[in-house]
């Protein structure tokens, strides 16, 4: 009713599209977690709590479960 989509896969991988944000939300088996976004920027969420943020213009942050964080810009800085 509201333009969502779910897809489920033989694999066992879910698709989830929500249609007003333009977002991709995939559940991989093993526990991780890519969102996608109009934007696209990507995010990975592993099952340990650990999150990378993938920005279009190449630049990535990996923020640790400990809180830990590291910002790699685009130019490799």
């Amino acid at each position: 009713y509201n333009g969502d989509v779910e897809e489920r896969h033989v694999d066992g991988r879910v698709d989830y599209f929500y249609a007003e944000t333009q977002t991709k939300h995939t559940t991989l088996p093993d526990g991780r977690n890519l969102l996608e976004f109009a934007d696209g920027q990507k995010e990975f969420r592993f099952p340990d709590g650990s999150l990378e943020i993938r920005l279009p213009d190449g630049s990535r942050r990996r923020i640790e479960r400990d809180g830990w964080s590291e910002i790699v810009l685009a130019n490799g800085t």
